[in-house]
């Protein structure tokens, strides 16, 4: 009908005005070298990310991982991004757009947002807090055409896990004196792993304030 219309134009407004359709930018960013657009990506999806406090307690180089697995989406008016009392397999991050808390489902196709509705910049971010099942707290959903950034948790915890400086040490029933050993030895491999991290951190912020300045000069161009 004349409302789904309405939607379908509006998306569609949405993704051109995104620059995803007939954009000179995307055709020659594709151009770039990998490692380049890899560090593109993550200079514009980690200051997103960063509204999750999941993620603003991460170290910087999760940060960039996280930047890595995230997906960019854009979404139709009405898309229900998570519904109360069902489990949540990820977050979403707001780009652009609006996205609403709703009473019930049938709600989506109608609330486009008002003065004193609920609007969400994250959704379900604290399905990243830890492996443990979560369930959405509230039904939302985007009340215009939206980009958003989606973190999968399943994929978000297996590449956390994969950090050193993220593991936490654990102790099986050992003697106590081998156990006093395990920790001194794990704290002075720990101080190492951490200054060894420090230093691939600074490397890396030089690597990526380059790689920022010369994409924007040949995006200037």
């Amino acid at each position: 009908g004349e409302a789904l219309q309405n939607r379908v134009k509006s998306y569609c407004q949405h993704v051109f005005e995104r620059r995803r359709i007939h954009a000179k930018e995307s055709s020659l960013v594709h151009h770039l070298p990998l490692v380049t657009r890899q560090l593109l990506k993550r200079a514009q999806l980690v200051p997103v990310l960063m509204k999750a406090k999941a993620i603003q307690c991460l170290p910087s180089q999760a940060r960039l991982l996280v930047a890595d697995m995230a997906q960019i989406k854009d979404v139709i008016a009405g898309h229900v991004m998570c519904q109360a009392g069902e489990t949540s397999y990820g977050a979403w991050f707001l780009v652009t757009g609006r996205l609403v808390k709703l009473e019930r489902v049938s709600e989506r196709f109608q609330r486009q947002g008002s003065a004193g509705d609920e609007y969400f910049e994250v959704v379900d971010e604290n399905c990243l807090i830890n492996a443990e099942p979560y369930q959405s707290e509230s039904t939302v959903a985007a009340a215009v055409a939206s980009e958003t950034i989606w973190v999968d948790r399943d994929l978000f915890f297996r590449h956390l896990s994969a950090l050193p400086e993220l593991l936490l040490p654990t102790y099986s029933n050992t003697p106590s004196g081998t156990r006093d050993s395990q920790r001194s030895g794990g704290t002075v491999a720990s101080q190492a792993a951490q200054e060894s991290h420090n230093l691939q951190v600074a490397a890396q912020k030089n690597q990526d304030l380059a790689a920022a300045q010369s994409v924007a000069a040949f995006m200037a161009t």
